[in-house]
């Protein structure tokens, strides 16, 4: 009898975790779509808002929350799971869009924090170190976790909507000083004083970027391995040279590979496993 009642408890212990999971789960889908996709703008953005409230206050009572992804709430991770970034998206009236987001990062003892997107894109924003309250937003798809010596660095592939007239595609880099996050390091080999690469383009345009295994040449040499990989990008003809809202992806590839600290460029790259 007592066996039967233990194995009872154990099964209603078992439903009421699931049951959890799936309403934590529903909350945030709900809250997600609604952001992306309420018809007031003010809707929006509570969505958003109370979304973070939500995820803050999961991931303090269980820092081993698991979560699934959603259109419009992204998951990014190290292998280790010491990091993880959660990110979603409001658009706005004036055809821009606002972001949010909170990093998990957890060492000896969990720590989050709430990123703070306060940025409309200006060329000068990839040449800057920002924090979490002066985050440059974007819809991360992939964290890319590199060292070297003892430092390590998260590089991050994501989307930002921009405005109306285009959009940008961003490869961002985040560490850590003393537990606090900090974004943007100039180890991009072919931009000097760079912090992030910024790749605007024509909206609609469809321009690529992942992170996958390639095969490529460097000075007549060969290089194999995981590469960041992505659509080179040209005015749509002659009389747009500068205006990068009108850029549009070619049929050439460029990529990134990570060697003694830095991301060395690949120009015109033979992307057949793209």
């Amino acid at each position: 009898m007592k066996k039967s009642f233990k194995y009872l408890f154990f099964l209603m212990m078992v439903w009421c975790f699931f049951f959890h999971q799936s309403a934590q789960a529903q909350s945030i889908d709900s809250l997600a779509q609604k952001a992306l996709n309420d018809s007031l703008q003010e809707n929006r953005l509570w969505a958003s808002e109370r979304l973070t409230e939500v995820l803050f206050d999961t991931l303090s009572k269980n820092p081993q929350a698991v979560f699934t992804r959603f259109n419009n709430f992204s998951i990014v991770a190290s292998e280790n799971l010491s990091v993880r970034i959660f990110t979603w998206c409001s658009p706005l009236d004036q055809g821009f869009f606002q972001y949010f987001g909170i990093i998990q990062y957890i060492t000896d003892t969990q720590r989050l924090f709430i990123l703070n997107d306060n940025y409309v894109y200006e060329e000068s924003r990839g040449l800057e170190t920002l924090n979490s309250q002066q985050w440059y937003g974007a819809l991360y798809s992939n964290l890319i976790t590199v060292s070297y010596k003892k430092e390590t660095f998260y590089t991050l592939l994501g989307w930002d909507g921009n405005n109306g007239l285009s959009d940008i595609k961003v490869i961002d880099v985040l560490y850590f000083e003393n537990n606090e996050p900090h974004f943007g390091k100039e180890i991009f080999e072919n931009c000097a004083h760079c912090q992030r690469i910024l790749l605007q383009f024509r909206q609609n345009a469809n321009c690529s970027l992942r992170y996958s295994k390639q095969t490529a040449q460097r000075e007549g040499k060969l290089i194999s391995g995981n590469m960041i990989v992505f659509s080179h990008l040209e005015p749509e003809n002659e009389y747009f040279e500068g205006m990068k809202s009108m850029y549009i992806p070619s049929e050439i590839f460029d990529a990134y590979f990570w060697k003694n600290g830095k991301w060395l460029f690949l120009n015109n790259i033979d992307a057949r496993n793209y």
